[in-house]
């Protein structure tokens, strides 16, 4: 088992799915921090857009 994961490590597809894997936790930690950040701007727009659509029925 651990020859195998030793090999898969040192292999080229190895290397491509870590760096993938890199580039998506990179996504994600920056969108969680742009969220966390404009949680109040996205708030008061929802609840904007909200009044909008109810007056309009």
């Amino acid at each position: 088992m651990i020859p195998r994961l030793a090999q898969y490590f040192r292999s080229r597809s190895a290397v491509s799915a870590l760096e993938y894997a890199a580039i998506v936790g990179i996504l994600v930690v920056g969108l969680a921090t742009a969220i966390g950040l404009f949680r109040d701007e996205i708030t008061s727009y929802l609840t904007t857009v909200q009044g909008k659509i109810s007056t309009m029925t």
